[in-house]
């Protein structure tokens, strides 16, 4: 399709507007008030021969009176002469007549039909009535000067139509470029925001309501886009770094063990080694396609009912392992009704990663707690997990539960926190609950976890 503008069609459509409106409008009303004049001198004509006819009739009905009648109606009305002509009926011979030589040669030689008015010409009126003592009048109307004045009047309109015409699609290009000067000065302020590293309002000074409206949903957006591309670069960052440490301790432990001969039982510690590696990078994968597809799993419509307490012990093996190769101690305390009706799955991924986070954090011969409790008869389940690692610092904690966050490394705080908690956090506000951190009894890090049984 062609490129078109805005100003430029704007303005091709004022103009047509304005020249088709202007001819409209002085069309019309020219059409109307000529119409309108020409029934005035037609209403002129009816008139005249009625008021001659009854006051030839109130003055005795005389030649004398026919003339002095005649005068008296020609004075009143200068503007628009009166010629008069009177025929005897049977012999349908011109009895009287009264006025200029020219006007009387356009005067029918007899008279015409009785109570008709005709035009001889554009702005002449004629009309016959009948007179007492066989006679028969006609008058003929000159309504020159009003056509006069109408054309007179006619062309100061259409001046003016004309001139304010002009104005009015001067004024209307006027906006109309102005408006594309604006929309034009909202694109470079937008390419040039989207191309800054730092956050650009767009601002047209002097401009409508509905360009300040679009310059601000502009702003939104590039705000939007630039905020998204800031967590897809912390996202990349995040799972190099989430997936470098396995594969590197992957392969230098195949490294070392083929520098030379090994027997049986180290090649099975090694596969053993390698496979809790593999299961990290699972754990990684697995919870990437859940951060990447929330629609289709931690906030999926899903709903089933289950008890969250059993499928808790059935379903932390792999925790419990984690654990023991740690050399951690994992307990689970279980309390009250916890039947639920949810996603099964998100709530158990939740739960898991953030059993997982605690065991990653605590140091050998500590205790991983977790409990799961009925918290009262308003049909809310609590979910306390608490370590004995470092804990989260007071700055940190609004800030752990985004992907990939990721502290300042210190002897006495964590460094990362990965994809696990991104995803908790997802399931449980998909549940209709809340998540928080707080200090743990034993100094570490405690997650606090309120659900509804029935999800929102």
């Amino acid at each position: 399709m062609k490129p078109w503008s805005i100003t430029g069609r704007l303005t091709r459509l004022i103009v047509t507007m304005g020249v088709a409106i202007s001819l409209v409008v002085a069309g019309v009303s020219s059409w109307f008030l000529r119409d309108s004049l020409l029934r005035e001198i037609d209403s002129l004509a009816v008139e005249e021969i009625n008021e001659m006819s009854a006051r030839y009739r109130a003055r005795g009905e005389s030649v004398d009176s026919f003339y002095s009648l005649a005068a008296i109606l020609a004075a009143e009305h200068r503007a628009n002469p009166l010629t008069w002509r009177v025929w005897n009926q049977e012999t349908r011979a011109v009895v009287w007549e009264f006025g200029s030589p020219e006007r009387l040669a356009m005067i029918p030689a007899e008279p015409t039909a009785l109570g008709v008015t005709t035009a001889p010409a554009t702005e002449f009126r004629w009309r016959n009535e009948r007179l007492p003592g066989g006679l028969i009048l006609g008058v003929l109307v000159d309504g020159s000067w009003n056509l006069a004045e109408f054309d007179r009047f006619l062309k100061w309109f259409i001046a003016v139509l004309a001139a304010a015409s002009i104005v009015a699609v001067t004024t209307g290009i006027f906006f109309a470029r102005r408006l594309g000067r604006h929309l034009e000065n909202v694109a470079l302020q937008a390419r040039a925001a989207a191309t800054s590293p730092e956050k650009v309002d767009i601002y047209v000074e002097d401009a409508p309501s509905e360009i300040d409206e679009i310059a601000q949903a502009l702003c939104e957006v590039l705000a939007s886009i630039r905020s998204e591309a800031g967590r897809a670069r912390m996202m990349a960052a995040g799972l190099a770094h989430e997936l470098r440490s396995p594969i590197q301790n992957l392969m230098a432990a195949a490294e070392v063990s083929l520098m030379r001969e090994r027997d049986s039982d180290h090649y099975k510690q090694l596969i053993e080694s390698q496979f809790e590696e593999l299961r990290d990078l699972a754990r990684v994968v697995d919870n990437l396609v859940v951060l990447s597809s929330p629609s289709e799993t931690v906030t999926g419509a899903v709903h089933e009912r289950f008890d969250l307490g059993q499928e808790a012990q059935l379903r932390m093996d792999k925790e419990r392992k984690q654990a023991s190769i740690k050399g951690v101690s994992l307990e689970l305390k279980l309390g009250g009704n916890l039947q639920l009706e949810g996603d099964r799955e998100a709530l158990l991924l939740a739960l898991r990663n953030l059993v997982g986070n605690a065991i990653h954090w605590s140091q050998k011969g500590s205790v991983v707690g977790v409990s799961i409790a009925e918290k009262d008869d308003e049909g809310r389940v609590e979910i306390l997990v608490d370590d004995a690692g470092p804990g989260i610092p007071l700055e940190k904690r609004k800030l752990i539960f985004e992907p990939f966050n990721r502290g300042e490394s210190s002897s006495h705080g964590r460094i990362g926190y990965g994809l696990g908690l991104a995803i908790a956090k997802m399931a449980v506000h998909a549940q209709g609950g809340t998540i928080d951190v707080c200090d743990a009894p034993a100094g570490g890090a405690r997650f606090r976890v309120i659900i509804k049984k029935r999800r929102a």
